[in-house]
């Protein structure tokens, strides 16, 4: 999973690094040998919190069946902060994008509480994707109406011809 989405994320245009989490320092070295055009900055698991913290998007793929990133453990990460980290910490507030392509889930349900932290799911894609049918369908609807009546136009002129010298 992770290779397909860096090559995605490359064909779209990927300009910063990608920081990738890994439990195993070999599986990250493969992955950046199949994905030679994106720049990868490898990571061990225990640096995950640290990595999540510092990144503007996060995508979360693994098989493990608990979460990973929960509301304890990303909070106390912050508080781990002494104040005058909190304080400029806070006054520098940025969202993390956090989105969850596994199942069963890598995120815990509660880590949106988090301050800075938003978080979608395979659920929330789903109606992102539904959305977006919905309204492809009702594009081509509009179309197929605009259709008709250049033919119905064309049939005219075309008709029309026969009586032209």
């Amino acid at each position: 999973m992770a290779r397909l989405l860096a090559q995605h994320l490359s064909s779209r245009g990927l300009s910063t690094v990608l920081n990738v989490v890994n439990r195993s320092k070999e599986r990250s070295e493969e992955l950046a040998k199949m994905v030679p055009d994106v720049e990868l900055a490898l990571h061990s698991m225990d640096a995950m919190i640290d990595v999540v913290r510092s990144v503007d998007v996060v995508f979360t793929s693994t098989g493990a069946t608990e979460p990973i990133l929960t509301k304890e453990n990303l909070e106390v990460e912050r508080s781990g902060q002494d104040e005058d980290e909190r304080d400029d910490a806070q006054e520098k507030e940025k969202k993390t994008m956090l989105i969850d392509i596994s199942v069963p889930r890598n995120v815990a349900s509660d880590v949106g509480e988090v301050d800075g932290m938003v978080v979608f799911n395979v659920d929330d894609l789903k109606a992102v994707v539904a959305r977006n049918q919905a309204r492809r369908k009702k594009l081509s609807v509009q179309a197929e109406v605009l259709l008709k009546e250049e033919l119905v136009d064309f049939r005219n002129w075309h008709h029309s011809l026969g009586s032209v010298p």
